[in-house]
């Protein structure tokens, strides 16, 4: 995944080796971390954000820059035949969509698929590092129009696309007006013709 600290480390002058020691690594580490051959995990940019003076979420994503510009809608509402048997999947709180991209195609989530999402606050209030969300982008010119996204949580604040073929721009929850609609609970496999 594309990260900032490079942008971030030459902003405040410092070299790798600098940086390196402020996060009690080396330079040669700070050298596979911005080139993305270090996994940048949570306790990484944690380091590194404290080090920089950013928010962990900040090696990522520039707070400043706009969301992902025009993206296309991920995902549209599915409505089952009232008698077939995608329609005893439905119940309150519980909402069936079809997959339109193949944004989280890595967790197995493919154009075409159905997935259940639970659409409960508690589902939403409980959605965990890592979990597949359905969201909404808000447009903010026009506030009732949204586009719908998914994306992968990663806390505290980042949705990221997560693809080998259709990976977007992160999205900072703090940053734009994206709001998780629910997490995605289970995928059903449809057959391709």
């Amino acid at each position: 995944m594309k990260n900032r600290i490079k942008e971030l480390r030459d902003a405040r002058g410092l070299s790798m080796d600098a940086l390196g020691d402020m996060v009690k690594s080396t330079g040669s580490t700070i050298n596979k971390l911005e080139k993305g051959q270090i996994k940048l995990d949570t306790t990484w940019m944690t380091r590194l954000g404290q080090a920089l003076g950013v928010q962990p979420i900040e090696i990522l994503v520039d707070p400043e820059a706009s969301p992902a510009g025009e993206l296309s809608e991920d995902a549209e509402p599915y409505i089952p035949a009232p008698t077939g048997s995608f329609a005893r999947l439905q119940e309150p709180n519980r909402d069936l969509w079809q997959v339109k991209s193949d944004a989280l195609s890595e967790l197995g989530i493919t154009k075409s698929d159905l997935i259940l999402v639970d659409i409960s606050q508690a589902a939403i209030d409980g959605v965990q590092m890592g979990d597949p969300v359905v969201v909404q982008l808000y447009d903010p010119e026009e506030l009732t129009k949204a586009t719908t996204l998914l994306r992968q949580f990663i806390e505290p604040n980042l949705l990221i696309t997560n693809s080998q073929t259709a990976n977007a721009p992160s999205l900072n929850m703090r940053t734009t007006n994206v709001h998780i609609k629910g997490r995605i609970i289970h995928h059903i496999r449809t057959i391709r013709r």
